[in-house]
């Protein structure tokens, strides 16, 4: 297997249908000779019966008259049937009476066997055991041999026959073979090419050729499809970091010509003093504008990132579906192209995917170093041992008004320690109490309940309430920024969950829903052991 293993996917396919076509014909071959020399072995024995049956009968009065010089003429008539070698006629007590042999073979005394009926076939001789009867008596048993040159004959002429027929097969099937396996290796070639053009050479407009509507097909179309969002996408970027050198450039020159401003004044103590304060403000202003432009900037930048990244990760995908068959090809294909392909799909085309990946990651730090300085003076957390119980009551107490008001109560079960931001989880917990309470059914006495759960990764922290509950509709926006779920007669500004999720994210951990209508909610949210 190892020559097929690594062969060209031609040569591959050439020899699967030629194997498939030999075989089927060795079989069927087999099967026909089989059963024409079985046949051929049926006839044999029955022309053999006939024989010895007449034989054995002639002799009838020779063996009841015990004159075996007649037996013998008797049985020198089967001269005349050269494919007999040996004729014998024994007594009763298995004496030898007379006997015949073909020139060149000698009578000898053989076993007389059981002296019943019956045919034995042996290697090159077929042997038939007929009694001679007479008014119901055995009065002895004649036993004749033939030879099997006519069956070897036949045999012979039969393999010739399928060897031939076999071998014209063969030809015909190559023939064919080697012009269908196009159909095959062709597109596979023609999207190695175009792969190769890509990883080597960076050419994205270079486009697969789809020859058919079949599965090749659907790979040469998904491959064009992620060529297109790639250039796309890289079309995009470019035209961001240009915005973005533009707007740099034209904050660079404002500044410069602020600074220029500045240095000119200060000639004069108090006006180089009042425009020093005026242009410090200026400076803030633009160092803002600039922190605002780099956050939405970034924003627009990490889109087009993003899906480079799912099409980087699906493109290798394809190759990783692409070497098995690579494999099962490779025996089809000379040593050139099976190194080829494999370069291609190994090497040339896991180097052109490292070099989008690294490109994307360089520019995703980047963007990552510009929103950095867009964040400067946000709050940094604190991570600290914070007892959960501790925030639950003080939370409850400053809700103690409003529960009143919706007939509420609160159930809190065991509540641990946990290491986090406490003003995090102050939030995090505060938001989503005031959305239980707030949103609990009219006209029905509300209850809430505040459970946690230690699991190896972190805490479950459990909200439930008996409250309105969120439709199914609602149930994908109720954590998106200034959306809320059809409670008009609530005051509300749609931000909280959003706000909650950010929080939870930013700790590390996540947040889930559970609701049905007029039923009630509950939110876990899941605070990993150490968050970051």
């Amino acid at each position: 297997m190892g020559p097929f293993r690594h062969a060209t996917i031609k040569r591959k396919l050439i020899l699967i249908g030629m194997a498939t076509t030999g075989a089927a014909l060795l079989v069927s071959g087999t099967i026909l000779i089989v059963n024409e020399m079985v046949s051929f072995r049926r006839s044999l024995e029955n022309s053999l019966t006939v024989q010895t049956q007449i034989i054995g009968s002639n002799c009838t009065a020779a063996l009841t008259f015990s004159n075996a010089t007649e037996a013998g003429e008797i049985l020198g008539a089967l001269k005349a049937a050269p494919n007999i070698v040996r004729a014998i006629i024994y007594t009763p007590d298995g004496e030898v009476f007379a006997g015949y042999a073909r020139t060149g073979e000698h009578v000898t005394p053989l076993p007389l066997y059981s002296g019943k009926n019956e045919t034995g076939f042996f290697t090159n001789r077929i042997v038939r055991l007929q009694p001679i009867m007479l008014d119901g008596e055995q009065i002895g048993t004649i036993r004749v041999e033939s030879d099997l040159q006519e069956f070897y004959a036949r045999l012979r002429w039969h393999a010739a026959i399928m060897a031939l027929v076999f071998s014209v097969s063969l030809c015909i099937a190559f023939l064919l073979l080697a012009r269908l396996q196009r159909t095959i290796t062709g597109p596979i070639l023609d999207l190695v090419g175009a792969m190769g053009a890509v990883s080597r050479d960076g050419i994205y407009s270079v486009r697969a050729t789809i020859w058919k509507n079949d599965e090749l097909g659907a790979l040469a179309q998904g491959f064009n499809e992620m060529l297109m969002q790639i250039q796309s996408r890289d079309s995009e970027l470019e035209q961001h970091r240009r915005q973005l050198e533009q707007k740099v450039t034209s904050r660079t020159v404002e500044l410069a010509a602020a600074n220029q401003q500045l240095q000119h004044e200060l000639a004069e103590r108090r006006r180089a003093e009042e425009k020093l304060q005026r242009y410090s403000e200026e400076l803030r202003a633009i160092n803002e504008e600039i922190r605002s432009f780099a956050y939405i900037v970034s924003h627009d930048l990490r889109a087009p990132l993003i899906n480079i990244k799912g099409f980087a990760a699906e493109l290798e995908l394809v190759l990783k579906d692409m070497l098995p068959l690579l494999e099962q090809c490779a025996p089809h294909l000379d040593a050139m192209e099976r190194e080829r392909l494999r370069s291609v799909l190994r090497q040339d085309a896991p180097e052109a995917l490292g070099f989008i990946s690294s490109s994307v990651n360089r520019m995703d730090s980047l963007i990552n170093a510009v929103l950095k300085l867009s964040y400067l003076g946000r709050r940094e957390l604190t991570i600290a041992t914070v007892s959960v119980g501790d925030v639950v009551d003080s939370i409850i107490a400053s809700l103690q008004h409003q529960m009143e008001q919706h007939n509420a109560t609160v159930s809190v079960g065991e509540l641990p320690e946990i290491a986090i931001d406490r003003t995090a989880l102050e939030q995090i917990i505060g938001n989503l109490l005031d959305n239980a309470v707030k949103y609990l059914k009219p006209g029905r006495p509300g209850h809430i309940q505040i459970n946690a759960y230690q699991e190896p990764e972190g805490t479950i922290i459990r909200i439930s309430d008996n409250g309105r509950g969120i439709a199914p509709k609602d149930m994908g926006k109720i954590f998106e920024l200034f959306r809320r779920a059809n409670c008009q007669d609530t005051h509300g500004e749609g931000m909280g969950l959003a706000y909650v999720k950010t929080l939870v994210r930013r700790l590390g951990g996540r947040i889930e829903c559970e609701s049905a209508l007029d039923s009630g909610t509950t939110f876990n949210v899941f605070i990993p052991r150490q968050p970051p």
